[in-house]
């Protein structure tokens, strides 16, 4: 059987637009959506990074449940050392354990394109990207991640982690100075 260039020609085509226009229907994830998890824990700290290799937006969740719960729940920070770059953040405090998310999107909602809104989804405000609005990361937490990715910010390096918690009254959780420390690879 012999087959033209023609018909090649045609079913590349043919092809070809078939992926490019599937490929922005394929998924409606949210920007920012974690792909790539890995949790480690070390006495009352948990530590798990999201989106360290692959993804957008890569971030770090921090659970801890301490001795400084007892006095200060709901007033502790933890401070947080990645790849040599250091900043403190207010943990949020819930179910007998303090939390935070620290990289991540913040508020992301979906919206419909136009004024009218269905089904109650709002209509997108003039910052919404492919019908998601969000708040990007803080200037501390883009600068706390300056050294999470390679230079063409495509592949993770390896993650070394320092944790301290201290409570607004200036109480410390530091492990006597050592910190809670985590490598992820």
């Amino acid at each position: 059987m012999k087959i033209s260039l023609g018909f090649v020609a045609v079913m590349c085509a043919v092809v070809a637009v078939g992926v490019i226009s599937n490929t922005s229907l394929a998924s409606n994830y949210p920007p920012g959506y974690v792909i790539d998890t890995e949790c480690k824990e070390n006495e009352k700290v948990k530590i798990c990074t999201l989106n360290r290799r692959y993804g957008a937006y890569p971030s770090l969740r921090i659970t801890y449940k301490g001795g400084l719960m007892q006095d200060n729940w709901g007033r502790i920070n933890a401070v947080i050392t990645l790849n040599s770059r250091t900043h403190m953040f207010k943990m949020n405090n819930s179910n007998f354990e303090e939390s935070l998310v620290v990289g991540a999107l913040k508020n992301v909602k979906y919206c419909v394109d136009g004024t009218e809104p269905k089904s109650g989804i709002q209509p997108c405000g003039p910052n919404a990207i492919q019908n998601w609005e969000y708040d990007l990361p803080s200037v501390e937490e883009f600068d706390l991640f300056y050294y999470a990715r390679t230079n063409g910010g495509t592949l993770g390096n390896a993650w070394d982690v320092s944790v301290a918690f201290v409570s607004e009254s200036g109480q410390w959780d530091s492990k006597f100075g050592a910190n809670y420390v985590f490598r992820f690879e």
